[in-house]
């Protein structure tokens, strides 16, 4: 199995996995310009909603690793926030705007991040 990044000047930052003959890809981020944060460059790399979900994501292991557990309760609820604002905005009842996109890619990155820690552990 190999992987390997590539930051791709049209797609973005992207994962390939090559194993058993397969090749799987992945889009770290969308990158679309209307909805990246303008702050040191940032733009250029990702969305305000991935860059959320990615600071989540640490925030989450800082968390666990610091021996204080999120509740796998809280952790799911904190979940549905960014997937009411995602799917609520896809599917055109309302637009969202980039702070609530990173404020809710935190809670997301973070819930998940517990969540998924927490099951790997514990065997949930």
């Amino acid at each position: 199995m190999k992987c390997f990044f590539r930051n791709d000047e049209d797609l973005g930052p992207s994962i390939t996995i090559k194993a058993f003959n397969y090749t799987f890809g992945f889009c770290l981020c969308h990158r679309r310009e209307d909805r990246c944060v303008k702050f040191l460059g940032l733009e250029h790399i990702m969305c305000s909603r991935c860059l959320g979900i990615w600071l989540g994501y640490l925030l989450g292991a800082s968390i666990f690793t610091m021996n204080f557990r999120i509740p796998i309760q809280i952790s799911i609820l904190m979940i549905f926030p960014m997937l009411i604002d995602g799917f609520s905005q896809n599917f055109g009842f309302r637009e969202s705007n980039n702070i609530l996109r990173i404020i809710t890619g935190i809670l997301f990155g973070t819930g998940f991040a517990s969540f998924l820690l927490a099951a790997i552990v514990h065997g949930i």
